[in-house]
């Protein structure tokens, strides 16, 4: 073999290893050449190929007018099999013709294919979003709208701007407020909250008010919000607007409204308490004058009529009482107390206030507490026996034969707190069980007919239930008609304070007559009343307590005649005309030298809530409500005609309590002589005296501890005396100074335990006759 043709072997096999497709086209068009890649991409043999013409194995190629060194040029073939190849193809032109490398490029052109498919749908993506994003912009109900930072011009608005403003898109864009108002001081004041809003950087929330052009004056609340760029420089101010007028008109009804209700609730209370003394003024005329009446010689007959009038007062007066309580409760100003009590001394005084009437109808009577119920309870014991002496009351009523049955039992309890369970049973009429809810209602009972046989204002039970609740308790009934009823109730109560002593004397709801009043000094009482009635029924009932009497037709004839300083005390009305109660009460005390407090008690009608705390922070010292029973007279005088009262602050929370336990009073009368009584309350008065000064001294050292030791010493002596708000008194100042974190007592707690003191060594004087006058 000669040089040349081992050189034609080697660039045969060159040309059959080369990967690109190689023909050889002759100057006729011909294909003279074809390597096996060039015969692959052509799906073809390449004994097929040979011969044949170019344009017919790749159909489209350019090869005339092409020069050497241009670009590359892309073809599509179509194979034999079907498939489509696409072929980028560069011609090098030669002596005898042209020499073709072929590269497939289909892969390449599907991936781009795709990119340019991907990036035009993220396009139509794009335009879709902007298309969505411009109808919620559009759709939103508030305005929105862009502002140019530097111009504060209109750049955008959306549709609810336009709706809003009362203009056309048109006629905002590329204007700024200063358009709007020319020269007026709210375009500057509308710029100015702009130009905080963007120093802001945060959101900025403004209330405006504007003049449209179509719905007049309105009112938007306004959020603005800087838009900075993608470098953080702020170009933009975005506001949203929402129109707020119709709902501040809304909120302006509203207030209206409360007002209007408010105005309603207070002519309401007003109305009640002016009713509760009209009525109460002339009731008390009655009530009095009947009690002093039943007090005297009589006939049967003449006594049975006044009975039955005094007894028809005392109906008419609880309704009174059902009606303010009810309207307290109404109003939330109903508060309840927290006092110790004995539930079985409860038990006999509510059983004891509708025993005789059981005893009339011949009804089977029964109480029984069981032995598991505490002997001391902390609570309203006033406010349960109105519930207690309510079911009772009904079941008398309803019931024509058979038995009342009361029982009080414990049904828990958890840590201090126990809770009691009450249930009244009797075999009456009994209710339908339709009606069960409504009779808790308030105005209804279980039978409205116009011929029903029972009386009462259908407020007993609403009271009850909302009483229960109070105490954190349930009111419920079990009953059918002809079968009887059974009502019962729960309460939350914590236990007594301090054990509490058995009483030993007259239950204190016993009825009471004029050998059962406390033997009192006799006084020099001045009574300050306009009413005619209420003069004679007050000078009646203070004669017979022995008391000397004065009367003053108003408040300014009661302190010119308290200036001549014949007076140990003083009973004020506080409803007179020149000069009422109140004022007359200031005036007295302003007058009034140390050392010479003339006790003055409150004598009034009025009878809601607030009514004894401000006759208290007048100056007044104890509270009688109108009308007031002989016997409630008779204690309010021991509690102070026994003694001088020392000049002191009122506190209203005490000042009206009893100083003095009663049933322990009882006791000491029965086991001491009037002599060795005089020397124990002696001995208390010289202690307290001294434990008085001791605490000031104390108090003044910030010495708690030593405090509470002198507080604990004297709450002993104070209670074997039965001077029991004293001892309250010592009692709370003791456990104050031994609790850490309590308020520590002061100057105001001393004053206080003078006064107590003040009211029990008065009472004591009195049931012992000593006078310091």
């Amino acid at each position: 073999m000669g040089d040349s043709e081992a050189t034609a072997a080697l660039q045969e096999e060159a040309l059959a290893a080369m990967a690109a497709g190689v023909l050889v086209v002759g100057a006729a068009g011909v294909v003279l050449l074809v390597n096996p890649g060039a015969a692959a991409l052509c799906g073809r043999a390449e004994a097929e190929l040979l011969g044949q013409s170019v344009e017919l194995v790749l159909p489209g190629v350019q090869l005339r007018g092409r020069g050497p060194g241009e670009s590359l040029a892309v073809l599509a073939v179509e194979r034999p099999d079907g498939a489509t190849v696409w072929l980028a193809y560069e011609a090098r032109v030669s002596a005898s013709g042209w020499t073709l490398a072929l590269y497939d490029i289909s892969a390449e052109r599907e991936r781009r294919l795709a990119d340019v498919v991907a990036y035009k749908r993220s396009l139509e993506a794009l335009a879709k979003s902007e298309r969505y994003l411009e109808s919620v912009l559009e759709n939103i109900p508030s305005m929105v709208y862009l502002k140019d930072a530097e111009t504060l011009r209109f750049v955008r608005v959306n549709r609810a701007g336009e709706e809003m403003l009362g203009l056309r898109r048109e006629e905002m864009l590329g204007r700024n407020d200063h358009d709007f108002f020319r020269g007026g001081r709210r375009s500057e004041e509308l710029a100015e909250t702009d130009r905080a809003a963007l120093a802001h950087r945060g959101v900025t929330v403004n209330e405006i008010t504007l003049p449209t052009s179509h719905r007049g004056r309105r009112t938007f609340v306004v959020k603005k919000v800087p838009m900075p760029d993608e470098d953080g420089v702020v170009r933009n101010l975005l506001g949203i607007a929402e129109d707020i007028t119709d709902r501040k008109q809304v909120e302006a009804t509203l207030e209206a409204a409360r007002a209007a209700a408010d105005a309603a609730s207070r002519a309401k209370s007003e109305f009640l308490a002016n009713m509760s003394h009209e009525i109460r003024t002339p009731l008390h005329g009655v009530l009095g004058m009947a009690a002093l009446l039943l007090d005297t010689s009589l006939s049967p007959g003449q006594r049975e009529q006044l009975q039955t009038i005094h007894g028809s007062g005392v109906a008419l007066l609880d309704i009174i009482n059902d009606i303010l309580d009810f309207s307290k409760i109404d109003a939330g100003k109903l508060t309840l107390e927290a006092i110790d009590f004995d539930p079985r001394v409860l038990v006999r005084e509510a059983t004891a206030v509708v025993a005789l009437r059981a005893q009339e109808k011949g009804l089977a009577f029964t109480s029984k507490v069981d032995a598991a119920v505490p002997a001391g309870l902390r609570g309203d014991p006033v406010r349960l026996r109105q519930v207690l002496v309510n079911l009772l009351g009904n079941a008398v009523k309803f019931t024509e034969r058979g038995k009342v049955a009361l029982r009080l039992g414990l049904v828990g309890g958890v840590g201090e707190a126990i809770t009691l369970r009450c249930e009244v049973e009797d075999t009456g009429v009994g209710i339908a069980p339709e009606a069960h809810a409504s009779v808790f209602e308030s105005f209804t009972q279980s039978d409205s007919s116009t011929t029903r046989r029972f009386g009462g204002t259908g407020l007993g039970l609403a009271i009850c239930r909302r009483l229960v609740t109070m105490m954190g308790g349930e009111l419920g009934l079990a009953s059918a008609p002809g079968k009887g009823s059974t009502f019962w109730f729960t309460a939350r109560l914590a236990h007594a304070s301090a054990p509490l002593r058995a009483p030993s004397g007259p239950m204190a709801s016993a009825p009471t007559t004029t050998a059962q009043l406390p033997r009192l000094p006799r006084a020099r009482v001045l009574v300050a009343e306009d009413n005619l009635v209420n003069q004679r029924v007050a000078a009646a009932m203070l004669a017979k307590l022995g008391q000397e009497v004065e009367v003053a037709q108003h408040g300014r004839e009661a302190v010119e005649r308290w200036r001549t300083g014949r007076f140990d005390i003083v009973l004020m009305d506080c409803q007179m005309p020149e000069m009422d109660g109140f004022a007359a009460t200031r005036a007295i005390r302003g007058e009034e030298a140390p050392g010479c407090r003339v006790p003055i008690v409150a004598m009034t009608a009025f009878a809601m809530k607030g009514d004894r705390e401000r006759c208290l922070a007048a100056g007044m010292d104890d509270y009688l409500a109108k009308p007031m029973p002989l016997a409630l007279l008779a204690e309010v005088l021991a509690r102070w005609i026994g003694g001088a009262v020392e000049a002191a602050r009122v506190e209203p929370a005490g000042a009206a309590a009893p100083p003095v336990s009663l049933a322990l009073w009882h006791e000491l009368r029965a086991e001491l002589d009037a002599d060795e009584l005089r020397e124990l309350l002696a001995l208390l008065r010289q202690q307290a005296a001294t434990t008085f000064a001791e605490i000031r001294g104390r108090l003044a050292a910030a010495d708690l501890r030593g405090v509470g030791v002198l507080a604990h010493r004297l709450c002993g002596s104070a209670g074997n005396l039965g001077a029991q708000d004293l001892a309250q008194r010592l009692r709370a100042i003791e456990e104050a100074c031994r609790t850490p974190g309590a308020a520590a007592p002061g100057e105001a707690e001393v004053v206080a335990l003078e006064r107590s003191f003040a009211a029990a060594d008065a009472f004591f004087r009195a049931q012992l006759d000593v006078r310091t006058r």
